[in-house]
């Protein structure tokens, strides 16, 4: 799992004189696409199969992840460490999700 720290945005391109977006960078004019930079800020690295879900917490400190291996992690996002291991008792877990208050995961 990679947690990417993003820097903003940049506007959506403007239109030239002629009506094009200016470059050809296969956006329509108006069609409100922007750029978004980003860099990876942590690899969480514990699941032996793939990763089919992640969430995080509302305030960012926690993410979850479930993957084909039927275990479920909780990781501290700025130590980037395993927080908690859970067994699903299931061949795969195939969705993880945090309760509003972080108290519970489904």
């Amino acid at each position: 799992v990679r947690v990417w720290q993003t820097g903003g945005t940049t506007a959506p391109p403007s239109a030239g004189e002629n009506g094009d977006a200016g470059a050809d960078d296969g956006r329509s004019p108006g069609d409100g696409s922007c750029e978004i930079s980003a860099k990876v800020s942590a690899e969480l690295k514990a699941h032996v199969l793939g990763v089919v879900s992640v969430d995080s917490s509302s305030d960012a400190t926690l993410a979850a992840s479930s993957g084909m291996d039927g275990w479920v992690y909780v990781w501290d996002v700025e130590k980037a460490t395993v927080r908690t291991k859970i067994d699903s008792n299931l061949n795969e877990a195939w969705n993880v999700s945090f309760s509003p208050d972080a108290q519970f995961i489904a």
